[in-house]
């Protein structure tokens, strides 16, 4: 099958492209400009800046499916930045394929339609009201509105926070403290937070394409295990072949610490729980004889 697939260069989408060329599909990547280093087998197509007004139906000719990954997801944007590249971006692929007559749509949203934060054993599940609290959270429900209206033959998916090698984000920025051996406050937490190996969530949006049972539908994704954040402190510094200094603080100093800095963000991420019960999905993949 031929697949375009947008944001390519992007974390998921360089895990992602191996993937679907070991699938057998022929992938065609629509990149702002070229990359430095493009996948072998990957036919990129520059079409530079995505906007709102990008005529996408002449790239999708033939297409059978469309993955659309490619957003702005950094916390320093601002809201009309959000709407521009995750709402009228998506709107416009969408006219694009309804043009071209795709086949079926793919859409990268993200656990932070459903909020921020869940109560101890109480997760997310695929019925949980929407509740995003920022503007990010909020452009990506829009733009799984947009989807869903379309008429367009799709599947959404609302992954966790992602991980694997070369983290990126948070993730990242908690790697380089590890790296250089910054003692950690954060051995007292005992938090769980759902998370999402890269390779899995890669496999997982290969079996979208494939999966009758997942079609039309919102789909939760995560891996079998939640995390506590010393335990992902670990598991970071495992990757990189270093022994993470962590100490014991009370999560009340470190909440009043936030506090005082005007980082409660912070605070909330470090010791807050945020667990996805994925377990619909998996048995929906069972049905087609997948396991992920």
């Amino acid at each position: 099958m031929k697949i375009v697939v947008t944001g390519i260069t992007g974390y998921v989408g360089a895990a992602l492209a191996p993937h679907l060329l070991y699938a057998g599909h022929e992938v065609v990547a629509l990149v702002r400009s070229m990359p430095a280093r493009p996948v072998v087998g990957v036919d990129y197509i520059a079409v530079g800046e995505y906007t709102q007004v990008t005529d996408w139906a002449p790239y999708l000719q033939g297409v059978g499916a469309v993955i659309h990954l490619a957003a702005v997801a950094h916390q320093n944007a601002d809201a009309a930045t959000y709407t521009r590249m995750n709402i009228d971006v998506t709107r416009a692929l969408l006219a694009g394929a309804q043009a071209a007559h795709v086949g079926q749509f793919v859409f990268m949203s993200s656990i932070k339609v459903l909020g921020e934060e869940t109560p101890a054993g109480q997760p997310f599940t695929r019925n949980s009201t929407p509740n995003p609290q920022d503007a990010y959270g909020r452009s990506k429900l829009a733009a799984e509105e947009l989807v869903r209206e379309s008429g367009i033959p799709h599947v959404i998916l609302r992954p966790p926070l992602v991980y694997g090698a070369q983290v990126k984000g948070n993730l990242q920025a908690l790697q380089r403290l590890i790296q250089k051996r910054v003692p950690l406050p954060l051995a007292s937490i005992h938090n769980k937070r759902s998370m999402v190996n890269v390779e899995r969530l890669a496999a997982m949006l290969v079996e979208s394409i494939h999966a009758p049972q997942l079609r039309n539908g919102t789909w939760l994704v995560a891996d079998a295990h939640d995390y506590s954040t010393p335990e992902i402190v670990q598991m970071l510094g495992r990757s990189i072949g270093v022994h993470p200094i962590l100490l014991p603080c009370p999560p009340i100093m470190l909440q009043i610490l936030c506090a005082a800095i005007g980082k409660q963000h912070i605070y909330q991420r470090l010791c807050g729980n945020l667990q996805v019960d994925a377990h619909e999905t998996i048995a929906a993949l069972a049905k087609s004889g997948a396991v992920l």
